[in-house]
């Protein structure tokens, strides 16, 4: 696993439940995500409870879809982009000098084995399950998800990983909507020019954009305390309500 996720992304050993079932549900091992969707996967666990929204893997892609492409015959970075309302910013805009340093990841406890393990049913070929002679559903312990690059996750499209409104349980489209009104509550960005005056766009009017939650600041906090406190001052941050403008041909 590349050290940045640990280091900058505040991830700890052994994953949690949340974290495994994602990856298991994109059959990818962690390392194959790019940082900016292993950053998603962890700001969206935050504001969940901050919000006292329960982090779900289908709320979770609900709100994110699959961002991908191959490399000639070889499957490239895994990535997440918003599927329609936008909550989070990119951890970074150009992730570069990440693959510089991995670590090669084992477990030495029986906890530590036991956690990338589960119970799964035994499926035979027509679907179902198979059953024992008492009746009862065959399990088997199954890794929760790949611990080395497979190229499983490219045989589905990538459509197939995700939640359709439909799809999600009342509370789940609460949730959606109560991570949506959180930041459509936000002060928006002003642009301003080096003198201090307010920038202008090619209309003559005032240039701004929508500011979303901030994923590196919110992943820089070290606890949960400061956490909370970030998001609830995260609607008017002063540090990130303006913002220099590059001139561009037509604005003023």
């Amino acid at each position: 696993m590349y050290e940045l996720a640990f280091r900058e992304l505040g991830y700890k050993l052994p994953f949690n439940d949340f974290e495994a079932e994602v990856f298991g549900r994109l059959k990818v091992a962690p390392s194959q995500l790019h940082p900016n969707a292993m950053a998603f996967i962890r700001a969206y666990q935050v504001l969940c409870r901050y919000l006292e929204v329960e982090a779900t893997v289908p709320l979770f892609f609900h709100v994110f879809k699959i961002q991908r492409q191959r490399v000639g015959d070889q499957q490239g970075w895994v990535s997440l982009k918003h599927a329609s309302s936008k909550i989070f910013k990119m951890f970074v805009e150009s992730a570069r000098g990440f693959k510089e340093r991995y670590y090669v990841i084992k477990p030495v406890t029986e906890f530590a084995l036991n956690s990338l393990y589960m119970d799964k049913a035994v499926i035979l070929e027509d679907g179902s399950p198979q059953l024992d002679a008492q009746g009862e559903p065959v399990t088997e312990w199954s890794l929760r998800f790949p611990l080395a690059w497979t190229s499983e996750h490219f045989q589905m499209g990538t459509e197939e990983y995700l939640s359709a409104a439909v799809d999600l349980t009342p509370e789940e489209r609460a949730g959606f909507l109560k991570m949506k009104t959180f930041v459509k509550g936000f002060k928006p960005c002003t642009f301003t020019t080096a003198t201090g005056k307010v920038a202008l766009d090619k209309y003559g009017k005032p240039r701004v954009e929508a500011r979303f939650v901030n994923t590196k600041a919110l992943l820089a906090c070290k606890s949960v305390e400061e956490e909370k406190l970030l998001l609830d001052n995260m609607a008017d941050l002063a540090s990130e309500l303006f913002k220099l403008a590059v001139e561009h041909k037509g604005d003023k």
